[in-house]
């Protein structure tokens, strides 16, 4: 016996654009709320980079005058 799924897809819209944040298969069986909340934590990550763009390049544009730009570097988000 096959076990059913359902999909869940996340979006948001940020800095005025719709996009994806997290799509995942849940088993409806006993292992569902362990694939929810790893889903959700995906997602809260995700939401969590595309928000730390945003308000880089908002810093970026806003700079004041006498601040020099040194390019941008890796990023890196530790969980």
């Amino acid at each position: 016996m096959s076990v059913k799924t359902d999909k869940i897809i996340i979006s948001a819209e940020v800095a005025g654009r719709k996009i994806i944040l997290e799509a995942f298969e849940v088993p409806m069986d006993e292992h569902m709320n362990e694939s929810i909340y790893q889903g959700m934590q995906k997602c809260g990550q995700k939401l969590q980079e595309k928000m730390l763009e945003v308000a880089d390049e908002y810093f970026r544009q806003t700079k004041a005058r006498d601040w020099e730009n040194k390019g941008r570097g890796e990023l890196t988000i530790i969980a």
